[in-house]
C-alpha cells in the first residue's frame, strides 16, 4: 500500500519540487466509458470490455469511468460536464478514445489501432505530475511542456479518479469493483486552468500548484490525478494529450492555518495592473508572512510580515516593471504552515 512508503515517496516528492520535473516526451490516447449504476448493459459486455481495455493499455491510456447521469450512484458534477464536450451523448454505455465515440464492439479494435499510432508520435505537449496528501487536502504540482511550436488557447485539466470503488451495478450486484470513476477536480472549472493563449515556442514550460479538499469516503489509496490538455477551438476543447500519477505521500499533519479557518482569496488572479488580496482571520494571529513566490519556490515580494487582528484584512499588489508574465503564488505562511493562492502575471 502507498502508506507504507510514505518516507520515501515524501523525499522523493520535495526533492522533485526542488529540482524540477520531468515531462515525458509521449502521447497517450484518453478512454471514456460513459456508465451508470443503474445501466443493464454497462454491466454485462461494455463492463468485461472496459476491464480489458485498462488491463491491456495502462501503459499509454488514461481511463475516465464517466457517470453522467444524476440518478447513478457514482454521479459528478466534473463527470456531466466533462462528457458535455463529447459529440453524440446520448444514453449509456458509450465509449471515447479522445473525442470520437465508439460502441462496445468496436472500441477495442479503434484502441489497439490507436495505440499503435500513439506509440510512435511526437506530441505537441504534456504534462508532468506530482502529488501529496495531506490531512485530506490534496495537493497537486503539474508542469506542461510544449514539444514543438504552436499558437492557440490551451488549458489543462486536473481531474480525481478513483479506482476500485465498491458500490452497485446493475447485473453486477451490490458490491461490485468499479475501476477509474471520476470523481471530481483539483483545477477550479473542469475543463482547467488557462495555460497560454498566443503562440509558444518549443520547449516553454507553464507550471501550475493546486489543491483541492477531498470527501472523507473517497479511497486516498486509490486516488488517481489525471492532467488532460485541450486547445479551445471556438466552443469546442479538443483533446491534446494526458498524463496521470496514482503514487503521493500521505502525510497526517494537519495544516494549523486551515484548521484555525483562516482564508486567502486573490481578486482578481489575473494581474494586468493591480490585484486584491484578502485574509480573512477567525482570530488575531501573529508571526504571518504573506509573500509573492515565483513557479520554482523562490521569494519574489515580501507583502506583509507581523501580527493581524481578527477580521478581514486587505493588501494591495501593484504589477512593477521588473515583474515579467508568468504564474506566480500568493502564499500566507506562519510556522510551516502556508495557504496559496495562484496568479497570472500579465
Amino acid at each position: 500500500m502507498k502508506k507504507n512508503y510514505l518516507a520515501c515517496l515524501a523525499f522523493l516528492f520535495f526533492s522533485a519540487l526542488c529540482h524540477g520535473q520531468e515531462v515525458a516526451v509521449e502521447q497517450k490516447m484518453l478512454i471514456t466509458k460513459i456508465t451508470a449504476t443503474w445501466c443493464p448493459n454497462c454491466g454485462t459486455n461494455a463492463w468485461d470490455v472496459k476491464k480489458n481495455l485498462v488491463t491491456e493499455y495502462a501503459d499509454n491510456a488514461v481511463f475516465l469511468a464517466t457517470h453522467i447521469s444524476s440518478s447513478s450512484d457514482l454521479f459528478s458534477s466534473t463527470a456531466r460536464d466533462y462528457a458535455g464536450n463529447l459529440p453524440n451523448v446520448q444514453g449509456q454505455p458509450i465509449f471515447y478514445i479522445n473525442r470520437t465515440r465508439y460502441n462496445t464492439g468496436t472500441i477495442e479494435g479503434a484502441a489497439q489501432d490507436m495505440s499503435t499510432q500513439v506509440s510512435s508520435q511526437t506530441p505537441l505537449a504534456n504534462a508532468g505530475l506530482q502529488m501529496k496528501l495531506e490531512g485530506q487536502t490534496l495537493n497537486v504540482k503539474a508542469k506542461v511542456q510544449f514539444f514543438k511550436p504552436a499558437n492557440g488557447e490551451y488549458y489543462l485539466s486536473l481531474l480525481i479518479v478513483e479506482d476500485k470503488v465498491i458500490a452497485n451495478q446493475s447485473n453486477r450486484g451490490s458490491s461490485a469493483e468499479h475501476s477509474k470513476v471520476l470523481r471530481g477536480r483539483v483545477t477550479g472549472d473542469t475543463f482547467g486552468e488557462l495555460i497560454t493563449n498566443g503562440a509558444v515556442a518549443e520547449n516553454q514550460t507553464f507550471d501550475f500548484r493546486l489543491n483541492r479538499a477531498i470527501p472523507a469516503d473517497w479511497n486516498a489509496d486509490n486516488l488517481e490525478v489525471a492532467a488532460i490538455i485541450w486547445e479551445k477551438v471556438g466552443d469546442t476543447y479538443e483533446f491534446v494529450n494526458t498524463e496521470s500519477v496514482a503514487d503521493f505521500s500521505v502525510f497526517t499533519s494537519v495544516n494549523q492555518l486551515e484548521k484555525a479557518g483562516v482564508q486567502l482569496a486573490v481578486h482578481p488572479t489575473n494581474l494586468s495592473t493591480r490585484t486584491t488580496i484578502s485574509v480573512n482571520l477567525p482570530a488575531a494571529q501573529d508571526n504571518l508572512s504573506l509573500r509573492l513566490i515565483n513557479a520554482n519556490g523562490q521569494l519574489v515580494k515580501n507583502i506583509f510580515s507581523g501580527t493581524l487582528t481578527n477580521g478581514t484584512h486587505q493588501f494591495s499588489l501593484a504589477k512593477e516593471r521588473q515583474l515579467s508574465s508568468g504564474i506566480y503564488f500568493i502564499q500566507l505562511e506562519k510556522d510551516g504552515n502556508s495557504i496559496t493562492e495562484r496568479i497570472v502575471v500579465q
